[in-house]
């Protein structure tokens, strides 16, 4: 039976009864040729994990955010959160009644 005959989109991948992949990556940007070869790199990344999606992003270019505010470079470069400049917070001025 296909995936429309029972009821479900033939592109889910998942049903409403099953939790979503988590794979500790929270962000992934690829670089590509195109906007669907990088969306696809990028889709690809995430859903793999770090280790995958890093090797696969050493090879095409592009940066992984994990849960716990590390960026991984294109190169396996690790910066962690705490280690990039905080930048600066803009306060507006006080509105005159």
């Amino acid at each position: 039976m296909s995936g429309a005959a029972a009821g479900r989109s033939p592109t889910t991948s998942s049903t409403p009864r099953t939790a979503p992949a988590w794979t500790g990556v929270i962000q992934a940007t690829a670089l590509a040729p195109t906007a669907l070869e990088a969306e696809t790199l990028a889709k690809t990344a995430l859903l793999s994990g770090p280790q995958t999606g890093r090797r696969l992003l050493e090879r095409h270019g592009g940066a992984l955010i994990l849960d716990g505010g590390a960026l991984i470079l294109d190169g396996g470069e690790l910066i962690h959160a705490g280690d990039l400049d905080p930048a600066p917070v803009h306060t507006p001025a006080p509105v005159a009644a």
